[in-house]
Parts: structure tokens; C-alpha cells; sequence
């Protein structure tokens, strides 16, 4: 379910093997030991049956959702609609015969992400605030994987998240053993989830650009996030910096008033070849710059 860029970057003050062994990212993917246990009775025993949406006839009720397309992946032919190709987060399931269809429910999305149970029954979000939340985020399995991994070269356990979303980086942190100085997003929706489940004092629901970085240099030790995807997404226009929502060229500077050892961000994966791959390029000089050497991953 995340399918995305990883990048990682260690202060050159750290050794230059510590870089390789991250990289590797020792484990499954998909362990969850450390992750806090919510699981319900209702969810081990299977989805609960209000959760679950009612099956359309066919694939093409109605038409302008449910327009039929084939897709082949790895020598398996399903039917799918062709809006997944550009809302993925519409999140449609075919049955095994290939001939009905239905949306998965916000609690199937925030489990197959790996969120514990209840995770988004927040007050104030809308079923559709849900599935975003909960379809954008960076799974808490595969973040936990990745901070375990930083774990291992990294001293301090000290971290700030940006663009936090619905705090599935932050769970993995945790699990990991790593400290949350700071939450940052500046969308009420991903605020609500965050101030249901961390500590009020930590969440700051702001802009980055409005985020005092300065206040904390050199008190935080991994800064991590995962930046607006829509200006590099396949299901977008693919703008780059002529969309506003292009944060990726501010990270540098971030780094360079927070000084962290390390720092981790998730990216749509078409951020390396976005501009022939110049952006990438000018993106990994603008790291090294500012002192962090950098190992970059494609996931899913």
C-alpha cells in the first residue's frame, strides 16, 4: 500500500558505513512487534459487518464510477475500474468471479495500512477525511522497519515529524524507541488525529514554513516526514515547483536550522525521474550542501 520514495540522510559527522547499513532495512516489512496493540475482538475475527460497503451489480453501476478496465500485474488479470489509476484512494475492490465491486470501508483502509484499531474514530472527520488520512499515510509497519533500522546508527532518539499527517511515521518512531518532540501539520483533519492519540503540547497545527526550527537546533536528533505528494504523483499534474505544494526544495533548509544527525522523508516515487531526474539531482547537491549525505529507496 505504500508505494513511494524513501529517503534517508545521515550528518556527515556520522560514519560512512552507517548509510549502507540503514539501506538495508533489516526484517519484514510488514512486522508489526513494537506498534501498540488496539486490535479488537470485531477486527480479529473479521471485518464487522456494518463496515463493510454494499456490492455494486456490475462494474459498470454506476458508469462514471465503476468504468472497467483490465490490469495485469505480475501474470495475474484483474478487473479494475479506471479510476485507480488516478484516485487510488478511491479504493474499489473487485470480487474473485471479476464481476462485482464495492469500496473498501475507512476501518479496512486503516487496517490494511497496518493503524491500530479505532485509529481514525476521531469526532469531527468525515468517512472521506478517513480514507485519506489513512490511504496517504506512511504505514506504521514500514515505518517502524525503517526507524528500527536508524536505530541501530543513530545515537540520539530525539524526533520532529513534518507534514505528519495521520501520525503513521510517529508510530513507528515509537516503536522504535525514538522520543516525539514535535508533530507539524497545518490540514484540521490530520490535527484532530493527532491530538487524539499524542500528547496536546506536541502537535502544532501550522504551516512548516511557520515552524520555529532555530528554537530547537541541535536538541533534536531525527527529523522526519512525508511532504505533499501531488506535485510528483502519477494521479497529478506532476507540476514540481510550479505547484505551490512542492515542500521538497525547503527540506535543505530545515536541516540546516535544525541540525539533526539524520533525517527520513517519504516521497511519491516519480520524484527521481521528475525532470528527466535534474530535480533529484539538484535536490541530493542541495543535502549534501548543508552536510548530509543521502541513500534514497523505492519501496513497493
Amino acid at each position: 500500500t505504500c508505494a513511494g520514495a524513501h529517503l534517508v540522510g545521515l550528518h556527515s559527522d556520522i560514519g560512512p558505513s552507517s548509510l549502507e547499513r540503514i539501506l538495508e532495512c533489516p526484517g519484514s516489512l510488514a512486522a508489526s512487534e513494537g506498534l501498540p496493540d488496539r486490535t479488537s475482538q470485531a477486527a480479529a475475527e473479521g471485518t464487522a459487518a456494518h463496515t463493510v460497503a454494499e456490492w455494486a451489480r456490475s462494474l459498470d453501476m454506476p458508469a462514471a464510477a465503476f468504468v472497467g478496465q483490465v490490469l495485469e500485474v505480475e501474470g495475474f488479470t484483474f478487473k479494475v475500474t479506471k479510476s485507480w489509476a488516478t484516485k487510488p484512494q478511491e479504493r474499489f475492490v473487485v470480487n474473485a468471479d471479476g464481476d462485482q465491486i464495492r469500496e473498501l470501508s475507512w476501518e479496512e483502509v486503516s487496517r490494511l495500512q497496518g493503524f491500530p484499531e479505532g485509529w481514525f474514530d476521531v469526532e469531527g472527520l468525515t468517512d472521506r477525511n478517513r480514507v485519506g488520512l489513512a490511504g496517504n499515510a506512511v504505514p506504521p509497519p514500514v515505518a517502524l522497519a525503517v526507524f528500527r533500522a536508524l536505530a541501530r546508527v543513530v545515537p540520539g532518539r530525539k524526533l520532529v515529524e513534518l507534514f505528519a499527517g495521520a501520525g503513521g511515521l510517529a508510530l513507528g518512531a515509537q516503536g522504535a524507541g525514538f522520543a516525539v518532540r514535535a508533530l507539524v501539520d497545518h490540514w484540521e483533519p490530520s490535527c484532530r488525529v493527532l491530538r487524539a492519540h499524542f500528547p496536546l503540547e506536541i502537535v502544532h497545527c501550522m504551516s512548516v514554513d511557520d515552524f520555529p526550527f532555530e528554537q530547537l537546533r541541535g536538541r533534536v536528533d531525527v527529523l522526519s516526514g512525508g511532504p505533499p505528494c501531488q506535485p510528483f504523483s502519477s494521479g497529478g499534474k506532476r507540476a514540481g515547483t510550479d505547484d505551490s505544494r512542492d515542500r521538497c526544495t525547503a527540506l535543505p533548509l530545515m536541516l540546516q536550522q535544525l541540525q539533526p544527525q539524520a533525517f527520513f522523508f517519504e516521497e511519491a516515487r516519480e520524484l527521481y525521474n521528475h525532470e528527466g531526474g535534474v530535480y533529484w539531482e539538484r535536490l541530493v547537491a542541495a543535502f549534501h550542501k548543508v552536510g548530509y549525505r543521502i541513500g534514497a529507496m523505492l519501496v513497493n
